[in-house]
């Protein structure tokens, strides 16, 4: 998991421009990478579900990226959830789904 975490975070750190490119002696190494992704903090609200979403969506993307997402109605949260598990293949058991969905929507759903 902190390999795909740290492969992302040099995907964007290597995306920036040349110019802005530290030398080889400036390039954080392996260990200072993985201490500043494991230092952003995530403000997921408490509610039933939130283990699930914990366990099945980090392994595809960040729990930042949730934060981030709009209030979303319960079938757009589906519709969501579905794609994440038929189009990009995350391995979540239909009974998770649905608590996955139950949580999205509590927290950021449309009000």
């Amino acid at each position: 998991m902190k390999h795909i975490v740290l492969i992302t975070f040099i995907s964007l750190f290597c995306a920036c421009g040349e110019s802005q490119k530290p030398n080889a002696s400036q390039q954080p190494d392996e260990e200072q990478l993985i201490q500043n992704l494991n230092d952003v903090t995530v403000n997921l609200p408490e509610a039933p579900g939130k283990d699930l979403v914990i366990r099945h969506c980090i392994t595809c993307h960040s729990l930042r990226y949730i934060e981030m997402q709009p209030n979303f109605s319960e079938k757009a949260w589906q519709k969501t959830v579905d794609k994440m598990r038929k189009n990009f293949g995350a391995p979540i058991p239909e009974k998770d789904a649905a608590a996955i969905v139950k949580y999205l929507v509590r927290v950021k759903g449309k009000k």
